[in-house]
């Protein structure tokens, strides 16, 4: 049996929720997680630099004796591949699997709703950006926006419009061929999320529009709690105010990684939602 860990780098924080995927699946395997804070994000960065940077860092996880890389990075998996598939050792990225999984999930959707005779999909969507003098040049500088509800399709008579407003689209579909199977719809309901990268820690905040339910998400820490700050020890965020009792996770810092619902020896920390 091979005792090496496995290792996992991103670009900053994000990676955790893979890491914590992985040690569901995995619960006997070691871990190894560099997270790149000192240089987040990737995203505006050029796909020299990228490739650059993830050659670094999955030096750095190879020096630490792993078996296998994952580059939990978006960035890294659709623009440095070429990087992974150069390793020494096994190396994935997150693009493929993930769009294997989204595949399957919107097939699972569609046939339920299909099933209800429902007259809306659902979808989920996610832009970041710096402000409005930067939307679409980066794909993650300063704010990550995410988006999820019930849409409507409106027709491709508005996509003048959208590339009017997205002028980096042109450089993805530059002719009408590659337009063809766009469409244009409007998300009518639904909830997002928003994240401020810029700050550490990270902030983040929650919202609903045209009349969505709002649903709370996250953990909170009960009267259960002994005091003991072993969630704090293992919060990356370091958001949950242990001078209070019961300790207080500052909500809006929190990534909803789950590490302190793991390790809390009291149960004392729930899940909403």
């Amino acid at each position: 049996m091979d005792t090496r860990p496995i290792g996992v780098f991103d670009s900053g924080l994000g990676g955790l929720t893979a890491v914590r995927q992985l040690l569901r699946q995995l619960p006997h395997e070691d871990i190894v997680y560099f997270g790149d804070t000192g240089r987040v994000p990737y995203g505006n960065r050029s796909p020299q630099t990228i490739r650059r940077y993830a050659r670094q860092d999955c030096a750095f996880l190879r020096e630490q004796g792993v078996k296998l890389i994952i580059a939990a990075c978006g960035t890294v998996s659709s623009t440095a591949l070429s990087v992974l598939e150069e390793q020494p050792l096994p190396a994935f990225g997150v693009v493929e699997p993930a769009a294997d999984a989204a595949e399957r999930t919107v097939a699972s959707l569609e046939e339920e709703l299909l099933s209800r005779n429902a007259p809306y999909f659902i979808i989920c969507l996610s832009h970041s950006g710096t402000d409005g003098r930067g939307k679409g040049e980066d794909t993650m500088h300063c704010a990550a926006l995410s988006i999820r509800g019930k849409v409507r399709e409106l027709g491709s008579n508005l996509l003048p419009r959208l590339f009017e407003k997205n002028p980096y689209m042109n450089e993805i579909y530059p002719d009408a061929a590659s337009r063809s199977a766009l469409t244009v719809f409007v998300i009518y309901e639904g909830s997002g999320e928003w994240f401020d990268l810029s700050k550490k820690p990270i902030e983040r905040a929650s919202f609903t529009f045209g009349g969505a339910e709002k649903v709370q998400e996250g953990y909170f820490i009960t009267d259960a709690c002994i005091g003991c700050k072993l969630c704090y020890s293992k919060c990356p965020q370091k958001c949950i105010d242990i001078s209070a009792k019961p300790a207080v996770i500052q909500q809006k810092n929190c990534l909803h990684c789950g590490n302190c619902f793991e390790i809390c020896p009291a149960r004392a920390i729930m899940k909403r939602g």
